[in-house]
């Protein structure tokens, strides 16, 4: 079988463009950073700090006692009810009562901002520009995903809820932790 010199240049020259396509040209004007534990916190003007691997009274003992406290009760095992602390600072998280680790932290104000330097109130292209690994959800909100490399074995992910362009609110959460 002869093959066409013309026919392989021309396969060679798409597998080349197709390669450029999907790895980026190399080039230093913008950093494309895959999402990483370091990025799930928020951090305070003071410099402190508020991350799913802390538990309840950690948070507690930082944020001091919460304006609210609610449950919601697991019918078949207590270990399993999820405790909610709301605080009017704009800041709530939820925890397991077994393990009192910290599975949500929901921010609704610009007082707490992600690593990255995002916060409420930020428009989707300043989201879009630090974090461009995201995936867009139907509903127009953002998600994107880490998978610790650990033995827990967890899937961490950051959530930017969307209304009419900015951000409206930021979730810290564990969809899987095993």
């Amino acid at each position: 079988m002869k093959i066409n010199r013309k026919f392989i240049i021309l396969i060679s020259l798409f597998l080349l463009l197709t390669v450029n396509l999907f790895a980026g040209d190399g080039g230093d004007d913008k950093e494309i950073r895959e999402l990483n534990k370091n990025d799930l916190h928020f951090v305070t003007d003071q410099g402190d700090f508020i991350a799913l691997d802390m538990n309840s009274d950690e948070v507690v003992n930082f944020l001091g006692e919460p304006e609210e406290i609610v449950v919601r009760e697991n019918p078949y095992n207590k270990s399993l009810d999820r405790i909610m602390y709301k605080y009017d600072s704009g800041i709530k998280f939820i925890i397991s009562r077994g393990t009192k680790s910290i599975d949500y932290i929901v921010v609704s104000t610009d007082k707490f901002i992600l690593p990255r330097e995002i916060c409420v109130g930020d428009s989707i292209s300043l989201v879009v520009e630090k974090y461009p690994l995201y995936n867009e959800l139907p509903n127009g909100d953002l998600s994107l995903q880490y998978y610790t490399d650990d033995e827990t074995l967890r899937e961490l992910y950051i959530l930017f809820e969307v209304q009419d362009g900015f951000i409206s609110k930021i979730i810290l959460g564990v969809a899987i932790d095993i």
